[in-house]
């Protein structure tokens, strides 16, 4: 399972950083880079690589879950991002409920860290952190429009801290 958590990471930052020297920035969300992309192949590849860091990322957490008997838990997840990474191939109107799939996979993710390890959550404090420490300065916007960037790492990150650490 170690090796597929190490897949997973590979993956996450090699896509990602290809998709920002594509786009010549940070995207405003990673799950939402898609709609950035061009139509065609760059999204098909995008559905592709989501459906499969997706697979490697929660199939341990469904293991160690599992153990628990919460197993299911670990998979709703999983079968969210499933449809979040089917949605833009598909159904290009409805962005909403893109949004949506990807909230709720969010937080049911972190609910899975709350029961495998729940001190990883306190991770979450560097976003409140960063809010106040802005805050002072007065310098605008707290995350330049990256809010949701920010909080999507920040999952994921957690996740994976708290599925390699039990």
């Amino acid at each position: 399972m170690a090796t597929m958590t190490i897949l997973s990471v590979l993956m996450v930052v090699s896509f990602t950083g290809i998709a920002i020297w594509k786009m010549n920035g940070l995207p405003e969300s990673i799950s939402a880079m898609v709609y950035a992309l061009p139509e065609g192949g760059w999204r098909w590849l995008w559905s592709a690589w989501l459906a499969l860091v997706d697979i490697l990322t929660f199939a341990p957490v469904v293991e160690i879950l599992d153990g628990r008997g919460l197993g299911i838990l670990g998979f709703l997840p999983m079968a969210l991002l499933m449809f979040v990474a089917a949605w833009p191939i598909f159904d290009r109107e409805h962005y909403k409920w893109h949004n949506i799939l990807s909230t709720a996979a969010a937080v049911v993710s972190q609910v899975d860290v709350w029961i495998i390890c729940p001190y990883w959550l306190l991770l979450w404090l560097l976003m409140p952190s960063v809010v106040f420490i802005k805050g002072l300065r007065h310098t605008g916007t707290y995350f330049g429009g990256k809010g949701v960037l920010i909080a999507e790492v920040v999952c994921y990150v957690v996740l994976i801290l708290a599925s390699i650490s039990p």
